[in-house]
């Protein structure tokens, strides 16, 4: 699992250069076991885990592994406010957006497979916690 690690903390190294130049300031983290509670999502949390990995025949001495990065856009909101929701799922689309087909310098091996942002927003987070919570799902493909 050491490689989807790897590929999360080039995540991080990307979306933490100065030159992305995103509307909202954040400094993401690469977090094995995301869990915060409602006193640490006051200020805007940008977190990125490794999720998942799968692997299918590329030729027969080799393997295409296809490795699931998460990134997580957190942060307590105004539930009556429709603003702040609507600049955090513009955020989230932003990093979307910079991460598609980016080449990552940290790991030049992992090539840009496809991106989705699922939820857009989390409905149950909003009511039950007055929290947004949106997720990039990455996928990058690296050949074994």
């Amino acid at each position: 699992m050491t490689t989807a690690v790897d590929i999360a903390d080039a995540v991080v190294s990307e979306l933490n250069n100065s030159e992305a130049g995103f509307s909202l300031d954040f400094t993401a983290e690469r977090i094995l076991l995301p869990y915060f509670e409602q006193k640490d999502l006051v200020s805007l949390k940008v977190t990125v885990v490794p999720s998942e990995v799968s692997y299918s025949s590329l030729s027969r001495s080799s393997v295409l592994a296809e490795y699931g990065i998460d990134v997580a856009v957190q942060k307590k909101v105004n539930v009556g406010s429709d603003d702040d929701i609507e600049t955090l799922i513009g955020l989230t689309k932003e990093i979307a957006d910079y991460l598609r087909r980016k080449k990552l310098a940290l790991a030049d091996y992992a090539c840009w497979a496809r991106s989705q942002i699922s939820p857009l927003y989390s409905v149950e987070h909003l009511l039950n916690h007055k929290v947004f919570t949106s997720v990039v799902k990455i996928s990058y493909k690296t050949a074994e």
